[in-house]
């Protein structure tokens, strides 16, 4: 009977439906070596911590406080240079056919490829962009955006990516204004960008 359960701990609880939860609990001994088990732990934290179980919470709760602030920090410090990151870039733009256009490797992260086309193409409105960023030894990523009224004249960012993406040993594709390529040659970088300003400056005007 539900009575004589005694002292018990809950071990588990999960959602095995809408609406419905599993609860899961273990009784006698079990529930008292659970309990030591949980009291180790936070023991464990306490020492890491290097504060008494008691207040183990409170330092929880500033070290989570002060790790928020030092993120917010670093977002900061980040904005700030690739502030400085798309002011460089920008200086190496270059023109053909009444088009501008900047095609270059840059030091970042395939993840903040993006961001740091967008701010280049605050400053940049008309155009063609292609970045391309190093992962690892053996993987890369190459990012091409053009504007509208250069895709009106017929050039198209998956038509790029797609003409380069074999150069990296790579697929990608996309949509005329933004498209993407992964590859596992990053050694070839140089070249495929090559192979792209040259697409761009031989097309007849």
């Amino acid at each position: 009977a539900v009575g004589t359960i005694g002292y018990f701990r809950i071990s588990k609880e999960s959602s095995i439906a809408a609406g419905v939860r599993r609860i899961e609990a273990v009784t006698g001994a079990d529930a008292d070596a659970l309990a030591r088990e949980g009291e180790s732990h936070l023991n464990t934290i306490s020492t890491l911590l290097k504060t008494p179980s008691p207040k183990a919470h409170e330092r929880v709760e500033k070290l989570l406080e002060e790790n928020k602030l030092l993120l917010n920090e670093l977002k900061e410090a980040k904005r700030a240079g690739l502030n400085g990151t798309v002011s460089e870039l920008l200086a190496k733009a270059e023109s053909a056919n009444g088009i501008r256009f900047l095609v270059e490797e840059v030091s970042a992260s395939p993840e903040e490829l993006r961001d740091l086309s967008e701010s280049i193409l605050a400053q940049m409105p008309s155009g063609i962009l292609v970045l391309a960023a190093k992962a690892a030894e053996d993987r890369c990523q190459i990012l091409a955006r053009v504007s509208d009224d250069i895709v009106n004249k017929g050039i198209k960012a998956s038509d790029l990516i797609k003409a380069i993406a074999p150069i990296i040993d790579g697929s990608g594709g996309g949509k005329p204004n933004m498209a993407q390529a992964g590859g596992k040659v990053p050694q070839k970088i140089g070249e495929a960008l090559s192979t792209i300003r040259g697409l761009i400056t031989n097309r007849p005007s």
